[in-house]
């Protein structure tokens, strides 16, 4: 496929694959909208004492999911507090006790897992709060109960992590293989799905043949690992689609929209089950894994912390709610003032305005970066270089695209079809005049779907 070969940046938090499990923290604060469209309503009080596992605030609707503590501690305040992707939300204040106290029964076998058919696992799902683990955070036992009506033929694992710096999936798959495979075959149940396709770009060579090694001793004839070319976007969702599917695909208006990331995701899920695939990254398997055979519902999650200015780049186990600040102390702090903090990946992250926001379920990764990793100099000009047109992986002219947009020609931008843009980044990162261009292309798509619903 057409795209960009990135500098992955990720030996520094690969020098080993021990994901760091961290001494409980002095304070969390989980977030009651994890994401945009859930929401939980608290059912603890101040000064209640709790245990990591517990449930804490139980769902506002059948979308919601429950959540429970990552510490055990007392509740100190139910109050409004930073969130990375929403500004300010209300968020359970927990002040630990240093304990580490478990709930009862988290972290012990569940009897008779194995055989949990299709309409046991989406109930078990919610109750253990599981979501995608990306920024579009979607309740599992909503994506399972679509596939009732939807005939998934192929579980996806997307273990590709394109994005530099990037590497909590990779040192996931390295350490806890056969848990991540065991994982996706309770998702291959609980979507009614045929077989399972784990893919892997080719840096994780070693990762990939660790998965077929645990395949091999299974004896699972309905599992296969795939390695696909480095070459970003290559393992963003939309695109390893189409490399599976061997096709374009019709991106819905929905997703072209906007609204909440969980609105964006659900109908991105919906346009892969009506081709047979239901698609989800290796922390959903493993969180699966963990929700059904081990009775722990997701409350800690593997995060990258990385980029030029994290004094030990590392992969770690952090409890939900953990602030930004405390994420980097437990990687030794910073050695300079960030000129950015990315919540997720350098092309598609999201920007922080500080390190007091709280950590959520959809972020793998948190990353400083400095002036010479994150440059960001005035745009200029357009040069009709056409760099931007060599590494679309959709085949699209961006610059026509924003050349119309720039003009307000925006019927004229859609007769280029800016709808078929997947919001990759490539031409922004490659362009030398450093054009704002997907925020160009994203305006053209917007104002022409405006147009269109006032007709």
């Amino acid at each position: 496929m057409r795209g960009i070969k990135l500098d992955g940046k990720k030996d520094p938090t690969l020098i080993t694959w021990t994901i760091k499990r961290l001494r409980q923290p002095a304070r969390v604060r989980i977030a009651l909208r994890q994401g945009g469209r859930d929401l939980a309503v608290p059912c603890v009080r101040h000064d209640d004492s709790v245990k990591a596992g517990q449930v804490i605030a139980l769902p506002a609707d059948d979308f919601s999911t429950p959540l429970h503590a990552s510490v055990s501690g007392k509740v100190m305040a139910v109050g409004t507090f930073a969130h990375p992707f929403l500004e300010d939300a209300q968020a359970i204040e927990i002040v630990g006790d240093g304990r580490g106290e478990t709930a009862p029964g988290v972290g012990t076998e569940r009897l008779g897992w194995e055989s949990l058919d299709r309409a046991q696992l989406a109930p078990l799902f919610r109750q253990a709060g599981l979501v995608t683990m990306d920024e579009a955070m979607v309740p599992l036992h909503v994506l399972a109960q679509e596939s009732l009506t939807a005939r998934v033929r192929t579980l996806v694992i997307n273990l590709c992590e394109p994005e530099p710096y990037v590497t909590s999936e990779q040192a996931l798959a390295m350490s806890h293989a056969l848990e991540i495979i065991q994982g996706a075959e309770i998702l291959r149940k609980a979507f009614g799905a045929e077989k399972i396709t784990a893919v892997l770009t080719e840096d994780k060579i070693q990762a990939a043949e660790l998965l077929k090694s645990k395949i091999y001793f299974l004896k699972w004839g309905h599992v296969d690992v795939r390695v696909l070319p480095l070459v970003y976007p290559q393992g963003l969702d939309v695109p390893l689609a189409e490399t599976l599917l061997e096709r374009k695909l019709k991106l819905p208006a929905e997703w072209h929209r906007g609204g909440t990331p969980q609105d964006k995701g659900l109908a991105l899920h919906r346009v892969f089950r009506s081709e047979g695939l239901e698609i989800l990254n290796g922390a959903s398997a493993f969180a699966a894994h963990e929700a059904i055979v081990l009775q722990k519902p997701l409350f800690e999650r593997a995060v990258t912390v990385g980029g030029e200015c994290v004094m030990e780049p590392k992969n770690l186990w952090a409890p939900l709610g953990l602030s930004f600040q405390d994420v980097f102390k437990a990687a030794k702090g910073l050695m300079r003032d960030p000129a950015k903090v990315i919540a997720g990946g350098p092309m598609q992250g999201r920007f922080q305005a500080g390190l007091e926001a709280m950590l959520v379920k959809g972020i793998p990764a948190l990353l400083a970066l400095p002036p010479e990793a994150a440059p960001d100099p005035a745009a200029s000009a357009c040069i009709h270089c056409g760099l931007c047109i060599d590494v679309c992986p959709e085949n699209l002219s961006p610059v026509m695209i924003t050349l119309a947009s720039e003009s307000g020609l925006y019927e004229e931008a859609a007769s280029w079809n800016a709808a078929d843009c997947i919001r990759c980044g490539n031409c922004t990162y490659i362009c030398p005049s450093k054009r704002p261009m997907d925020a160009l292309i994203d305006r053209a798509i917007h104002e022409q779907l405006n147009s269109e619903s006032r007709l």
